[in-house]
Order: C-alpha cells, then structure tokens, then sequence
C-alpha cells in the first residue's frame, strides 16, 4: 500500500471517529447538558464585568461581585422580556382573534375572483373546466395557502404543551449558573483536570475556536435580525402610507424575521405566499408591494450580509445544505444551528494545524 492511500484511509478512519463522536454527543449527550453548558457559557461571559468590579472594589469578595452582576443580568433580562413579550402579547391575542374572520375574506375572495376569471374564457373551454371543477380547484388553492398558517398555529400549541419541561430547563439553568459563576475558577479547573493531559492543548484551542465562531455569529446574525426586523416595521409602515391596510405590523414583522434568520428560509417564505394570494384574492396592488418589499429586503440583505459577516467561514455551500438537512433531521432545530457550526469550528481548527491530523503525525515525508 503506498503512502498516499494509507493517509487517505487514516483521514477516512479519523474523520469517521470525529463524525460518530460528534452524532453521539448530539444525540445523547447535548439535551442532558445543555443547561449547564448555557450556564457556563453564561458565567464565562460575565467573566469580564465580574474581573473589572473585583479590581476597583477590592473590599468586596469576589463571589459577593459575581453574584451581585448575575443578579442584574437576570433583572435586566426578565424585565426586557416582559416588555417586549407584553407588547408582543396584545397584538398576538388580537390577531389570533379576528384569524377566522380574514382567512373567511381571504377564500370569499379567491372564489369570487376566480369565478370572475372562468367567466372571461371561451364557452368552450368553460364547458371542459366546469363550474364544479373550477370550485374544487379554487378551495384547493385556499387550503394550501392555509396550510402553512395552520401548520404554524399546530407547532405554537405543541410548544405551549412543552411549556412545563422548557421551564423546568430553565430553572435549572438559572440556579447552575449562579453555582458555577460564584465559583467559576474552580468550575473550569475541574473540567480541565478531567481531560486527559495529551488532549488539553487540543480542548483549549478547540475552546478559542469555537468561542471566537460563536461571538462573531451571534453579533452577527443579531445586527441582521434587528436590521431585518426595522426593515420590514417601516417597510409596512411605507405600505400602509400607499393604501395597503397591513394591520398587526410588529407581530408580522417579529414573525418574519424569525423565519428569515432560520438556514435556507428567508422574507421570501412568507412574503411570496402573501403575494400570491393578495393576487389570487385581486388585490393586485398588495401584491405588487410586496413583492416590490422583498426585492429591496433581499438587496439590502445581501449587501449587509456581506459586510457584516466577512466571509463564509470556508464553508462549502453544499457542504452547508447537507450539514443543515442531517443536523435537522437527526436532532431537529438544535441540530440545524449546531452540526454547522460544529464543522465550521472543525475546519477551522484544521486549517490553523493542518500537520496534526494522524495522516501527518503517522507517515513520514516523501
């Protein structure tokens, strides 16, 4: 066997390992420690505040700092989040109301401008399409334009049903991260020790990685989804001005961008199945303006985009798809954001020692 194809069969062999760790951690590991990596995360990142108030309040111990800014991180948090989820609240309430009501006009009007249509062909064609036809086909065309609305109304009531455990996991997250940040030195000591003294270099600038990926993703998609979201309050704010009666403007506009920030998915989701049907119905006018919205949102997206990430992090667009499609289909939401970002940080990590793969370590140079 010549020396090529045994580094190959080592590269095959090492990259499998990885692959099958990877999957079993996902799999198995990752939703009974989630919570306690969030907290540790959490506390990591709390570090730096904690280290500035330790070195000008030099009096104080130092685990009477950490606990005093973890106490503030939480209040600040809960307070933003029943700002924003009461606003949010009243507008979702509302427009969960009158649901029945639009989605009534919505096919009253689809039907009647259809019908209106099969007026205007040739009687010899509406003796072939047939009025019965035309009705089947018309609430056809209602039902799948329904159909996502329906399906995203089912997923709100299967996570309303997983309320008790989501907040039992965040119980937990909230009481170990105050354990972890009084005592975070000693936390990260003793997942250093339980590393095998061979691998820590590894673990550590694995660390680095993935926290640096991590940081710049989270900054990053965050300014995008506040641009995103600004975007599209004045966008229909803009449309209202013209005559287009969109009502429920935050709500729509925290939806979308919330569809849009998902891998593949974009505005285009839910703005092209709008247009159609504000077609369909004969609100020509709405359609137009929406389309005319996305088209200016997708150009400001990808101008942004590519400023704000800088770069594609190496990753190939089919190597992305396949990483998304497996990541949700093994491991469902969690996976679509996670095997990314975990073959991203793995690339990385390659590209910064490309000679410590076994291949390099085991053969010698030709």
């Amino acid at each position: 066997m010549t020396g090529r194809k045994a580094a190959l069969l080592i590269n095959i062999a090492y990259f499998g390992v990885i692959a099958l760790g990877v999957f079993l951690a996902l799999r198995y590991l990752l939703p009974v420690t989630l919570p306690f990596l969030i907290a540790f995360g959490l506390s990591a990142v709390l570090q730096r505040p904690i280290n500035l108030l330790s070195s000008r309040l030099e009096r104080l111990p130092r685990k009477v700092i950490a606990l005093f800014v973890l106490v503030i991180f939480y209040a600040f948090f809960a307070l933003a989040f029943a700002l924003i989820f009461r606003a949010l609240a009243l507008q979702v309430l509302e427009f969960l109301s009158t649901l029945p009501s639009t989605l009534s006009e919505l096919a009253g009007g689809i039907l009647e401008q259809g019908e209106k249509w099969l007026e205007k062909l040739p009687p010899w064609l509406q003796s072939i399409v047939g009025s019965d036809n035309a009705d089947d086909v018309l609430l056809s065309a209602v039902d799948a334009l329904s159909a996502p609305l329906m399906e995203l109304l089912s997923a709100a009531g299967t996570a309303a049903m997983r309320l008790p455990s989501f907040l039992f996991v965040v119980m937990i997250t909230v009481i170990s991260s105050f354990f972890i940040t009084i005592d975070y030195a000693g936390a990260r000591d003793l997942l250093v020790s339980l590393c095998p003294r061979r691998a820590r270099a590894s673990l550590s600038r694995a660390r680095h990685r993935a926290t640096q990926t991590v940081l710049h993703l989270l900054k990053t998609y965050g300014r995008l989804m506040l641009i995103t979201f600004a975007e599209l309050c004045v966008g229909f704010w803009i449309l209202n001005l013209l005559g287009a009666g969109i009502s429920y403007v935050v709500p729509l506009s925290l939806i979308i961008t919330l569809v849009d920030i998902l891998p593949v998915l974009g505005v285009g989701t839910v703005l092209i199945p709008w247009a159609i049907a504000s077609l369909i119905s004969g609100n020509s006018r709405l359609c137009i303006m929406l389309l005319a919205l996305m088209a200016v949102m997708s150009i400001a997206r990808n101008i942004l985009e590519s400023r704000l990430v800088g770069g594609r992090f190496g990753l190939h667009p089919a190597l992305t798809l396949l990483a998304l499609y497996v990541g949700g289909k093994w491991f469902g939401i969690l996976g679509v954001f996670a095997l990314p970002l975990i073959l991203i940080v793995v690339i990385q990590l390659h590209r910064d020692d490309p000679h410590d793969s076994p291949a390099s370590e085991s053969l010698p140079a030709q």
